[in-house]
């Protein structure tokens, strides 16, 4: 269902592309004498070209997007990814070292042996010293409180007031399997 809506989103983001692309090339219609092709042809032509030319520049800007089922694969604690795939929680800790996906990004969140959770966007990411996590960031975590929180923060060798860990607050896109 996201996934139809993803892409129904994005053919409706080609098409008005595709309108402007026409629009603009209308605008050379009253500028050169050598449009003897028609207005027709020439802005359905013009149209298509300018817009493989904005898609290319486009995706030699912003690299090459994720396929589906290519998704980034972010490993998981399995408590953790317990209460992900529960619902309990919204939120993800780890080390503030190491590659994490930007605020946005689509990902795949796996148990350590491979299996996955789900997929999820990255909603807002951040850094916060684990003595400034607060009662609420244990409760998006799915987790009861602060001291639960700590506790957690140690099992995973994550503990420590002075420790830099990366908060990322996550939605649920829903089964990719």
């Amino acid at each position: 269902m996201i996934l139809l809506d993803r892409r129904v989103a994005q053919s409706l983001r080609y098409l008005l592309l595709f309108g402007l692309s026409v629009v603009l090339v209308l605008g050379f219609w009253f500028h050169a004498e050598f449009y003897a092709l028609g207005l027709v042809p020439l802005a359905l032509g013009g149209g298509a070209v300018v817009m493989l030319v904005i898609l290319t520049a486009r995706s030699l800007l912003v690299g090459s997007r994720p396929r589906p089922g290519k998704l980034p694969r972010v490993p998981v604690d399995p408590r953790e990814g317990q209460r992900l795939r529960g619902g309990a929680a919204t939120l993800l800790l780890g080390p503030a070292e190491g590659p994490f996906p930007a605020a946005g990004t689509l990902f795949e969140a796996r148990y350590p042996g491979g299996e996955l959770v789900g997929a999820y966007r990255v909603v807002r990411l951040r850094r916060r010293w684990a003595a400034d996590l607060t009662k609420q960031h244990a409760l998006d975590a799915g987790l009861s409180g602060e001291s639960e929180l700590r506790a957690d923060l140690e099992a995973r060798g994550l503990g420590g007031a002075r420790r830099l860990l990366r908060v990322a607050h996550v939605e649920p896109l829903g089964d990719r399997r």
